[in-house]
């Protein structure tokens, strides 16, 4: 995946969060940024969870592997980042139990996506700002 000076005319947000026992994990604001303006299609800019997916013309679709990779961070049913269970974490996909592989969930405009070690709970909507 092409890193490239962050410009474009496609560009929205989907929202990662991890859960270690309820209690959330920022992101890092800077996966998928160089300190040469030049940024990968799928890059945060704050930790609050939010992937901007941005580039110069309509791509295929990125997934949720794919930013793990530009992260350099490991995702599996058992792993993520620095969440890990034995029993395999929970995964949510717009608020529904999500079964398959993680690698391959879209990030698509307004995903909301979670991630959690722990018991298993029904998280709350990730709420996107008006015109995001």
């Amino acid at each position: 995946m092409p890193c490239q000076i962050e410009a474009g005319n496609l560009h929205y947000h989907a929202h990662l969060e991890l859960l270690q026992e309820g209690r959330q994990i920022a992101l890092p604001g800077t996966i998928g940024r160089t300190r040469h303006n030049c940024v990968y299609l799928a890059h945060t800019h704050s930790l609050d969870g939010i992937i901007h997916v941005q580039a110069e013309l309509d791509t295929p679709y990125l997934t949720l592997g794919q930013f793990f990779a530009i992260w350099g961070r490991p995702l599996t049913r058992h792993v993520a980042a620095d969440l890990e269970s034995s029993d395999g974490l929970n995964f949510y996909v717009d608020g529904v139990e999500f079964s398959g592989d993680p690698y391959n969930i879209e990030l698509v405009r307004h995903r909301d996506i979670v991630i959690e070690a722990g018991p298993l709970r029904r998280p709350e909507p990730y709420l996107f700002a008006p015109g995001t």
